[in-house]
């Protein structure tokens, strides 16, 4: 996987399914076709990753939907399978005819859909605002490194409350990475 954001360097359009496609191509009919750059498929088959060059100046936040139905954006500490990675079906990610690092420039997206893409983020922020506060663990009782399977079984996965893509599973996969490395051993990712 990759991490998206400032660290990496690029940001994400994610398509979902039928109603992703439908909203990206609404969104092409308003500002016009996208620009060839990196692009892949996502291993569900049905779904479509755009891979952008962020400037060093941009932030741009994750959204789910909220620029379009079934169009995510991957942004600032976000996170995105890539090519060669299987999905749960048994298929794998894989670069778009024309699309791979090796066959186009990592292009920097077209200003009006990095403003459609602002435009999310700051109505994911007037949605988190007007929600009501969620109660957090202390940070000992969610900290990976307690090896107590009841605590993990109860505090990963999706479901309400849980944060969907930003949960839990994805701080303690940070966490991991963190403490480590990118280049753990296999035994170590087993354990």
């Amino acid at each position: 996987g990759v991490v998206t954001g400032s660290k990496s360097g690029l940001w994400i359009l994610d398509i979902d399914g039928d109603l992703g496609f439908e909203s990206l191509a609404k969104i092409e009919a308003e500002i016009g076709t996208l620009p060839p750059t990196w692009a892949s498929r996502s291993g569900s088959g049905n779904g479509a990753h755009y891979w952008w060059a962020l400037p060093p100046d941009l932030l741009i936040r994750n959204s789910q939907g909220t620029l379009a139905p079934g169009v995510n954006v991957r942004g600032e500490n976000g996170q995105a399978l890539i090519p060669g990675s299987r999905h749960k079906s048994g298929q794998f990610y894989e670069w778009l005819l024309d699309c791979a690092p090796s066959e186009v420039a990592l292009a920097p997206a077209p200003a009006a859909l990095v403003d459609l893409a602002l435009e999310a983020n700051k109505a994911t922020r007037r949605k988190a605002t007007a929600a009501e506060p969620r109660s957090r663990m202390p940070h000992a009782e969610r900290s990976p490194r307690r090896h107590d399977p009841g605590w993990t079984s109860g505090a990963i996965g999706d479901g309400e409350g849980r944060g969907g893509f930003h949960g839990p599973i994805n701080i303690i996969a940070i966490r991991w990475f963190d403490e480590f490395g990118a280049d753990a051993a296999a035994d170590l990712l087993k354990a």
